[in-house]
């Protein structure tokens, strides 16, 4: 059994040393909203269902939105909505153009996708200047594209586990 000092040691600044909430995506960008930041366009990652769509609906209606997923999930398989503009792609690169959007969101599908690693640097390469990543995962331990299992630090650093 591994002892708490040695994951405490292992996963050094990704645990947080206050007492701090879980918030979700969802929350974050009604806070975002509040305090001021209205994107025209939004991409939202690993839309599944499209169920988003209502939320951004009532946070911010003169909003474009657009779900990006892959062909076929359970999620996605699920859709029956056709009020949104949904963008199917590979599980790897994303069909759209360079920074064409103020705000990409993702609810729980980081950690479903084979190469995270490759998703962040398709959001980023798809965010405007000064745009804004919205998402939450339900794990912050992900399996690089070399397969090694690595998470993300409070620094904002990728950490890697031997």
């Amino acid at each position: 059994m591994t002892s708490p000092a040695y994951l405490a040691n292992l996963l050094g600044d990704a645990i947080p040393s206050d007492h701090c909430r879980q918030t979700s995506a969802s929350q974050c960008m009604q806070a975002l909203v509040k305090s001021g930041f209205r994107p025209a366009n939004v991409l939202d990652f690993g839309c599944g269902d499209g169920r988003s769509i209502d939320l951004f609906r009532d946070l911010l209606p003169e909003a474009r939105w657009s779900g990006l997923d892959v062909a076929s999930s359970p999620e996605v398989d699920k859709r029956k909505r056709a009020d949104g503009e949904f963008i199917t792609y590979n599980g790897y690169n994303f069909p759209l153009p360079d920074e064409s959007y103020e705000c990409v969101y993702t609810d729980q599908a980081l950690e479903h996708v084979h190469k995270p690693d490759v998703a962040v640097m398709e959001i980023a390469r798809v965010l405007k200047p000064g745009g804004l990543f919205v998402g939450q995962s339900s794990s912050p331990i992900i399996r690089s594209a070399s397969g090694t299992l690595r998470f993300m630090g409070s620094s904002g650093s990728w950490k890697t586990l031997a």
